[in-house]
């Protein structure tokens, strides 16, 4: 299953990587540097590197939306002039827009591979400690409390709520709900 995760985690960053180190070729065809040719080129060069090692905290801010949608913000004041560089800068800003929204498209789906895969391993020790804490409360015949809203629902979906006292032969005139869950599903449908 870890496997599957990393790969499926792969396939989605390889794409986000090809297109940093297109980025980084047409950006090396100008034959100038990061500081040479952006303005804000730490925010550029940050982004570009994150996007070539898969690096799960890039963000394509607003300051980089602005300058992939208009290239000469893009581009250094003092450069702005040199028309020479414009049309490689235009393909540029259109390259960093195509990351960011490949970025903001697979961001949701890397998030939760790696969220899956940090948290795997403890996930497979407290599915080990469940398995043998229900195999030692069927041997001994004895119920988990935490378990009595499962059992409930079990009892009373698709009846009437009186039907479960009626199975216990017990008949209550009054109810007191102790910390009652909104936020449980099971607890809202009982």
């Amino acid at each position: 299953f870890k496997k599957t995760l990393q790969e499926e985690k792969h396939k989605l960053l390889a794409p986000l990587k090809e297109e940093a180190e297109r980025f980084e070729k047409l950006m090396q065809g100008t034959g100038m540097g990061y500081e040479e040719l952006f303005s804000y080129q730490g925010d550029v060069h940050r982004f570009i590197d994150q996007m070539k090692t898969g690096d799960r905290d890039a963000n394509f801010g607003k300051r980089l939306s602005d300058m992939a949608d208009d290239y000469l913000k893009l581009m250094k004041a003092a450069l702005r002039k040199r028309t020479d560089l414009h049309p490689t800068v235009q393909l540029l800003a259109a390259q960093l827009k195509l990351l960011g929204e490949m970025l903001t498209q697979a961001a949701p789906r890397i998030g939760t591979l790696d969220l899956a895969l940090t948290n795997l391993t403890p996930m497979g020790l407290l599915g080990a400690i469940d398995n043998e804490v229900s195999r030692l409360s069927a041997e001994r015949s004895r119920f988990m409390l935490a378990r009595t809203p499962i059992m409930l629902r079990s009892m009373v979906q698709g009846e009437d709520a009186p039907f479960v006292y009626e199975k216990l032969g017990v008949r209550f005139e009054h109810f007191l709900l102790d910390e009652f869950q909104d936020t449980s599903h099971i607890q809202w449908e009982n």
